[in-house]
């Protein structure tokens, strides 16, 4: 993969340019999982070592986090600028799709977030779970998107049954039956206490307001209101 540039305090990235190989899907799927994963290292070995600035943040309740918007599909890549200044970068939808992904973690409570066909390509080396049907802002057609859970094989128990759980009161939920999806979402929030997405839903069908809204066609997305 490659560092393109920084955003304020993002880092962009991409894998497939210049170099081309089929599984590049899957590649950034595990580099961000070990991102992942060293940073959940680093917070016990930070903590453990009492790490003054690290503990003073543990102590005022943050921790050290980030979020990740994953995405695959073509985009213009190649070196932009003018013949004094380049860089070779990339540029397209599917670029600008992996930075909402990113900031719509803030509504799941999620780490990270990627488009259906990133998770088609990848799911041979990762777990993942569907979580929603999400119109971005910017865009009128909904995209299917799944939240990265781990490597392929290695969630622990209980957490290895949520994907099949949550699927099925997602279901519930998109055919209308939000009395039977609370309940499965309940459920689940017993199981897991801290399931963002599971939170996420639990509210949504709280919201009688919003439940009213839905159109007789609607098709089961959230309509994202920010970026």
């Amino acid at each position: 993969g490659i560092r393109e540039r920084y955003v304020g305090d993002a880092i962009v990235a991409f894998f497939g340019a210049p170099v081309v190989f089929p599984d590049h899907a899957a590649k950034a799927c595990i580099a961000c999982v070990e991102q992942i994963e060293s940073i959940e290292r680093l917070r016990v070995e930070w903590w453990e070592a009492r790490i003054p600035w690290y503990v003073k943040i543990r102590e005022n309740g943050l921790d050290l986090q980030f979020r990740i918007g994953l995405t695959t599909g073509p985009a213009k890549v190649g070196n932009f600028g003018s013949r004094a200044v380049k860089n070779y970068s990339m540029n397209g939808d599917i670029v600008n799709l992996a930075s909402r992904l990113e900031g719509a973690n803030k509504v799941y409570g999620t780490t990270m977030l990627c488009t259906e066909q990133t998770y088609l390509e990848a799911k041979e080396v990762v777990e993942a779970r569907e979580v929603d049907l999400i119109v971005v802002v910017g865009k009128q057609q909904p995209v299917k998107i799944y939240e990265v859970l781990g490597r392929k094989g290695a969630l622990p128990a209980p957490r290895d049954q949520l994907p099949a759980r949550f699927v099925e009161a997602l279901a519930l939920y998109r055919t209308r039956r939000f009395d039977e999806a609370r309940k499965v979402f309940q459920a689940l929030l017993v199981t897991y206490p801290d399931d963002g997405p599971t939170k996420t839903y639990l509210a949504r069908l709280d919201d009688a307001e919003y439940i009213a809204s839905l159109p007789a066609d609607w098709n089961g997305s959230w309509v994202a209101s920010s970026k």
